[in-house]
């Protein structure tokens, strides 16, 4: 695992409302940590059990200011 991956990853874990499961769902509909951040608002909203307060909340790029401290 790189440092851009485990940098994506700490954040996604600081992200309010994502705890193991709701994380492993992403990491398993996207791929890795960072592609969950890249993709499209619309194609999160697809993933059941996915929505729109954790979709905002994915959004927030604040999360990586708190994944790097």
């Amino acid at each position: 695992m790189n440092d851009t991956e485990l940098l994506h990853l700490l954040a996604l874990l600081k992200i309010e409302g994502i705890g193991d499961f709701v994380a492993k769902k992403l990491l398993n509909h996207c791929g890795t940590a960072e592609n969950i951040f890249k993709t499209k608002t619309s194609k999160l909203a697809t993933i059941d059990g996915i929505g729109k307060v954790l979709i905002k909340n994915l959004k927030n790029k604040d999360v990586f200011k708190l994944a790097a401290a």
